[in-house]
C-alpha cells in the first residue's frame, strides 16, 4: 500500500487547487453552490484518511460550514441544510477541542 506521503501530496495539491492562487492546478469552485458543495464534500470523502483536525481538513470544513449558511441561517439554504451543517460543526468542536491543551482556559 504505498508511502503515506503519495495520498498525502496529492490530498496537498488537490486543496491548492481548490484554495491557493498560487498553485498551476488553481481551479476554485465558483457561483454554483451545487456544484462547491458537491467538491468540498468530495474532497472530504477521497481524503477521508486525514485526521479531522489536519488543517486541510479543518479549511474544507469550515468552506462548507459557510457554503451551507450563506444566506444566513434562517435562509432557505441554512434551513434545509441545517442536519448536515450541524454535524459539521460538532466536528469542528471535537478538532479543536482535541487541539487544546488539556488544561486549556479556553476548554469549558
Amino acid at each position: 500500500s504505498g508511502s503515506p506521503r503519495g495520498p498525502i501530496a496529492q490530498a496537498s495539491r488537490e486543496f491548492r487547487a481548490l484554495f491557493d492562487p498560487s498553485s498551476e492546478d488553481y481551479n476554485p469552485p465558483t457561483n454554483d453552490f451545487e456544484a462547491t458543495v458537491q467538491r468540498l464534500n468530495e474532497f472530504r470523502e477521497k481524503n477521508s484518511f486525514l485526521d479531522q483536525a489536519h488543517c486541510i481538513m479543518q479549511r474544507v470544513r469550515r468552506e462548507l460550514i459557510a457554503a451551507y449558511l450563506v444566506d444566513g441561517p434562517s435562509g432557505e439554504i441554512g434551513r434545509r441544510l441545517a442536519g448536515p451543517a450541524a454535524e459539521l460543526l460538532v466536528e469542528e468542536m471535537r478538532a479543536v477541542n482535541e487541539l487544546l491543551p488539556l488544561l486549556s482556559p479556553c476548554k469549558v
